[in-house]
């Protein structure tokens, strides 16, 4: 009985060990997925590096840390929406956007792209 004892004690430690560094490791660890049709950019928030990541996370699973880095995700892709003044394309209506030029040239356009959230 006397030599269980000391297994006991480092089986105690070992479990205690372990769970500290789970609780360490979810605190200083995030997992986070770049969806397809996306990109991300890592903000580095310390050390001499600080600022945006010149270099794009292409999509996929993506380690880091939440006290030096952030993630965040844009979109890539674009959406063309057409706005015509021809009643049968489209909407029975005139969709097409009117501004004025510098000059006071009135300009009309019908065609733009959207980016899609």
């Amino acid at each position: 009985m006397r030599r269980a004892g000391p297994f006991l004690k480092v089986g105690a430690l070992a479990i205690g060990v372990l769970i500290i560094l789970l609780l360490l490791g979810v605190f200083l660890l995030r997992v986070t997925r770049i969806e397809t049709g996306h990109v991300g950019v890592v903000i580095n928030l310390a050390g001499q590096q600080r600022g945006a990541s010149e270099i794009p996370i292409r999509t996929g699973w993506v380690v880091y840390s939440p006290l030096s880095t952030q993630i965040i995700e844009f979109p890539t892709y674009v959406q063309t929406v057409k706005w015509t003044k021809d009643l049968s394309e489209g909407h029975p209506i005139n969709e097409e956007m009117g501004f004025n030029s510098k000059e006071g040239m009135e300009i009309f356009c019908g065609r733009f792209p959207l980016v899609r959230d």
